[in-house]
């Protein structure tokens, strides 16, 4: 869930690896995994499936994580379809 919330603040991939002490290449597995189970082409459509499955807070500046969890995006995508 931060990876997202940061990639809605603008971080880059090597940014929000270096803030999470992880690889990039890690990160950029997970926001695949993400864009895949959203069912989106890129970051920018993955941050506002967020924000429209309410996974982040819409009045919160900077991008802060919702009351929701990302597990709750394989079953909302699924209702949707």
């Amino acid at each position: 869930m931060k990876i997202i919330v940061y990639l809605a603040q603008g971080y880059s991939r090597q940014q929000i690896a270096s803030l999470l002490y992880m690889s990039e290449a890690n990160v950029a597995y997970r926001l695949h995994l993400m864009r895949t189970r959203a069912h989106v082409q890129n970051s920018a459509a993955l941050v506002a499936r967020a924000y429209s499955l309410e996974l982040l807070d819409r009045s919160a500046w900077p991008p802060a994580a919702g009351e929701r969890c990302l597990c709750d995006l394989r079953v909302d995508v699924a209702q949707e379809q």
